[in-house]
């Protein structure tokens, strides 16, 4: 793994056990300040994990992009799409250099399939960044 485990956000929310099968999946990647990680419309193909850093969740706009929220280390990006299969809602930006797992869509299927508290740590982590 890049770095410690984060203590916050959606890791912050699982057992040892739970933690370990998310880091122990998908890739670990690298990214420079401003890059996109996500983009509105494309397919849900994998979630991103933010390991260490920050990005900004924005809503694109012809003009001006309206900023939805900042997600940092330990925060899960980009499940919406690939629960639900439909197109990405927000494009996803580096706010600064970011460390994170890639975790593909049948990946996450199955750690949410064998771990019932990453589900619920998914689902309330979700309701609560659209309440």
């Amino acid at each position: 793994m890049i770095g410690e485990r984060p203590h916050r956000g959606l890791l912050g929310r699982l057992s040892e056990r739970a933690v370990n099968a998310l880091l122990d999946s998908g890739g670990e990647a690298a990214y420079e300040p401003g890059q996109v990680l996500l983009r509105t419309g494309d397919d849900g193909t994998h979630v991103v994990l933010v390991l260490t850093g920050a990005v900004k969740v924005q809503a694109d706009d012809e003009l001006t992009p309206a900023l939805l929220g900042v997600q940092s280390a330990g925060d899960l990006v980009g499940e919406m799409a690939v629960l639900d299969g439909g197109p990405r809602s927000a494009t996803v930006v580096t706010c600064g250099h970011v460390t994170a797992r890639l975790i593909s869509r049948r990946q996450l299927q199955v750690l949410l399939q064998e771990h019932l508290e990453l589900l619920v740590a998914v689902a309330v982590s979700t309701a609560e960044r659209i309440r």
